[in-house]
């Protein structure tokens, strides 16, 4: 008996579950406006309430309403004539000689200045006679009908400007709409991302935004620590509200701004003469105004070229935005240095002598392009060389002395890291070395920034 007990709680259980799943949307109708009241009602005498406050909408609009209506038990619903719901004319909710019938229960098109009206009148009946009072209780609920459409939707996504540099603030102007045909106002949040794998900047709500209406949010994106000559593309993206199926058009995708390293004017990574020939020429400017003005030297944006902006480029002289790392191959009493210098993040290096070939992840901001210089000991691993991007050949631009060979070459960053691949022709284990040959492949190249 008790296993049949267990059996039947456990049937319950996954009915009960499967239920859950498989009915994720069923939510309870929103109430958008409750009248309950008792009415001293003469017999004959017509009892009139509008209903003013009803959202009303544009031409051309439409928005339905279900309609619910109660008569108080302890009210003489016998006692009444009709009693109607009306809008542009025409009754859709009557109660006649006692009986409630819905004509259509919804109604369509509430124009700019219709309202929503509630007739009463009650009739003589038995002992009661013309002119005399009777009590009636009523209650009309109006529900949010499931044909309503919720949904909001991100229209416009405006920058202050398209080009930076490292630490500058760029404003973010986001432009939200409510869509939907819903009469209760919508709440939700904006974020304002930037990169294509998403990175918020900032998160703002959005409350009681009515139907058809618009908001404008503004979001300042501080570009300080983020990483400079490269394209950052601008989304603003709205939450998913209750109910709402359209959600396609709650993301925004706005221009791209680039973000330059400071004093880099003419944006190809160094800060070297021919940045300080652009300064020259802005030089003195006290204003924008001037014909000889040039933004891209206000470092500082107090709208004048001078020391200031001269002390900027000072401080970047020379620099290029780049890291280099020494990966270190051990091979018997000797350590190899393998060496990357890239503005791309470098990761998961290796060397595989059997196949003749060191590699790596490089990652960065997408859109973008990358670079990246590798400094191969010759006697680790020897040209020719070929170097594979993903797979794909691409041809480096090689320097190289007696003991070692550069490697420079390009690509494009996805959101994904790419992998990197170069297969030598010599490899160590292959050669016969000179016992007076180890000491120069032990020690780590004399300066990286020589093949720069």
């Amino acid at each position: 008996m008790k296993e049949k007990v267990f059996a039947t709680i456990k049937i319950l259980i996954l009915i009960f579950a499967v239920w859950l799943v498989l009915t994720p949307n069923i939510k309870t109708p929103r109430v958008l406006a409750q009248y309950s009241w008792t009415d001293n009602i003469e017999i004959y005498k017509d009892i009139t309430v509008e209903y003013t406050n009803l959202r009303t909408l544009t031409n051309n609009e439409t928005f339905i309403i279900d309609v619910k209506v109660y008569v108080d038990s302890t009210s003489r619903i016998d006692l009444l004539e009709y009693y109607k719901l009306s809008a542009n004319g025409t009754d859709f909710v009557i109660i006649s000689n006692g009986v409630i019938t819905l004509s259509g229960n919804t109604y369509y098109g509430l124009q700019p200045g219709q309202k929503l009206v509630f007739s009463v009148r009650a009739k003589p009946t038995g002992s009661i006679n013309v002119g005399d009072v009777v009590t009636v209780g009523l209650k009309v609920e109006l529900y949010e009908s499931a044909a309503y459409i919720h949904d909001v939707a991100v229209v416009s996504v405006t920058l202050s400007t398209n080009k930076v540099y490292v630490g500058q603030t760029v404003n973010i102007t986001v432009v939200v709409k409510n869509e939907g045909t819903s009469l209760l106002p919508e709440s939700f949040s904006v974020t304002a991302y930037y990169a294509c794998v998403d990175t918020a900047i900032e998160t703002k709500p959005v409350t009681n935004l009515p139907m058809g209406e618009s908001t404008t949010l503004t979001f300042s994106w501080d570009t300080t620590g983020v990483i400079p000559n490269a394209n950052y593309t601008i989304k603003a993206k709205a939450s998913v509200i209750p109910g709402e199926t359209d959600t396609a058009d709650n993301t925004y995708e706005g221009s791209i701004v680039r973000v330059k390293l400071m004093a880099d004017v003419n944006d190809d990574g160094w800060i070297d003469g021919m940045d300080l020939t652009f300064m020259g020429f802005a030089w003195g400017a006290r204003s924008p105004e001037w014909p000889n003005y040039n933004k891209d030297v206000d470092f500082n944006l107090d709208g004048m070229i001078d020391g200031l902006d001269l002390t900027l480029m000072g401080m970047y002289w020379r620099y290029i935005y780049s890291q280099v790392i020494y990966h270190s191959v051990p091979w018997g009493v000797v350590t190899y240095y393998v060496v990357t210098t890239s503005n791309s993040t470098v990761s998961n290096f290796y060397f595989n002598q059997p196949s003749k070939e060191v590699g790596f992840n490089v990652t960065g901001p997408c859109n973008t392009t990358g670079f990246v210089r590798v400094l191969i000991p010759n006697a680790l691993l020897g040209g020719p060389y070929t170097v594979l991007i993903d797979g794909a050949s691409v041809t480096p631009t090689l320097w190289g002395n007696a003991t070692h060979t550069e490697l420079y070459f390009t690509y494009s960053l996805p959101p994904n890291p790419r992998k990197v691949q170069i297969f030598g022709t010599t490899v160590i284990g292959q050669l016969q070395m000179a016992k007076d040959d180890s000491s120069l492949l032990s020690a780590k190249p004399y300066s990286v920034s020589s093949y720069m």
